[in-house]
């Protein structure tokens, strides 16, 4: 990679004090630097409240307009070796562009997790029926986030579990698909913080998104009321930006007092370091869980749900720090936050199924993308890709020419 020009195409401006794919994406870029790439970050969306400073990291910041061949002469310009999309989406808006532009520059997705898993999950929890990956199969997403995959030369996934999935389903795509696992610093237990020292429940996340929307209103609205009777003594905080998105329902119940909303948390480690017991009560989701490694890393255990430890390891009967229903999620954090051999149990399994998580583990595979074998992709992936990247199936490509050619229309009247 050294030398290697690389073009990264963000779908908004990394916050990583307010999201996991803020933290995911300067991870990629401090990767990519330190093997001795040179970077451009490109960008079309205004920075949200929170944004990182990639003056470090990257050569320039280039802002971009959707569905405007300006786009294409920036492209030309620069004329990089990689293109690096931070989401499908972004590969949809700008993929082709860059395709027509430079033909040889390999094209890398981030999928940061499957979006159509989210979504899918997230229909059938509002639905009231079972997930099953039929329906995964049938949402609209699905097609559109696959093809996404098929036209890009490699892919970085986040998750075994949805790596599996999507191999379930067509075995040949392994070869395009690329592990690359959250990489915090690995914990310090020699100067964790004692259960005794801690006290409180926390839960942090975006309430933009919406699984962290969803599990704050579970836990006001399910879990407080009776949780805080089982421990007069504790406060729940929820920390995270955006959190005036999450409609809340009545506050009128015995120990409302103590569910405190904290907002944004300039370093969540303090928070972390602070508190006993982290309540993720999430319903539908997809990827790793950016909170869960995070509390491992700072010595926070984190009770939640099979969807919450999804891709970090374990089940049920090995990781005592996941409930199936939610209704167990109260005993269970009663249980914990007072038993301190639990507790201890707890938090020394889960960091042991994260490990691979952490900055010392043995399979971060970021650095070999730019040594991609094009006779390693399957002779099915490479037809597809083909077939996909061609005008007939490039619905996105025309889609983007009509809406600038009727931007350029109303310029004129």
């Amino acid at each position: 990679m050294d030398g290697q020009r690389i073009l990264v195409i963000g779908h908004t401006h990394p916050e990583s004090g307010a999201t996991a794919a803020g933290v995911r994406m300067l991870q990629l870029l401090r990767t990519f630097k330190e093997n001795g790439a040179i970077v451009h970050f490109a960008v079309a969306t205004k920075q949200g409240r929170y944004p990182d400073s990639l003056e470090a990291l990257v050569a320039e910041i280039h802002e971009v307009r959707l569905n405007d061949s300006s786009f294409d002469a920036l492209v030309k310009r620069l004329d990089c070796d990689i293109a690096v999309f931070d989401r499908f989406m972004t590969e949809e808006q700008f993929g082709w562009r860059v395709r027509s532009q430079l033909p040889k520059c390999k094209l890398i997705l981030d999928t940061e997790d499957l979006h159509s898993l989210r979504l899918s999950r997230q229909e059938a929890v509002e639905k009231g029926i079972s997930w099953d990956e039929d329906l995964w199969y049938r949402h609209p997403v699905f097609t559109r986030e696959l093809a996404s995959i098929l036209r890009c030369d490699l892919s970085l996934m986040i998750s075994r579990a949805e790596i599996d999935l999507l191999t379930g389903v067509f075995p040949w795509i392994k070869a395009q698909l690329v592990y690359a696992p959250f990489q915090m610093e690995a914990p310090d237990s020699q100067n964790d913080q004692t259960h005794e020292s801690r006290k409180h429940f926390v839960f942090a996340g975006n309430g933009k998104h919406a699984p962290n929307a969803d599990a704050i209103q579970i836990l006001r609205n399910s879990i407080w009321p009776e949780l805080s009777q089982r421990c007069p003594e504790a406060e729940l905080h929820v920390y995270g930006a955006y959190l005036e998105e999450v409609p809340l329902g009545s506050d009128n119940y015995p120990g409302a007092d103590r569910f405190i909303i904290k907002g944004y948390a300039p370093s969540i480690e303090e928070v972390f370091k602070k508190a006993r017991l982290q309540l993720a009560p999430l319903r539908f989701g997809a990827g790793v869980k950016g909170k869960i490694i995070s509390g491992l890393q700072y010595g926070l255990p984190t009770l939640s749900t099979p969807v919450g430890w999804e891709g970090i390891g374990g089940n049920s009967k090995e990781n005592p720090l996941i409930i199936k229903e939610i209704s167990q999620m109260i005993s269970k954090a009663a249980e914990l936050y007072d038993n301190e051999m639990q507790w201890e149990a707890a938090l020394q399994q889960g960091r042991e199924l994260a490990r691979e998580h952490f900055a010392n583990a043995d399979n971060p595979k970021e650095s070999s993308i730019g040594f991609h074998n094009e006779q390693a992709i399957s002779r099915e992936g490479r037809l597809l890709r083909d077939l996909l990247r061609s005008k007939a199936f490039d619905s996105s490509r025309f889609m983007s020419k009509w809406i600038e050619a009727k931007n350029s229309l109303l310029k004129k009247h």
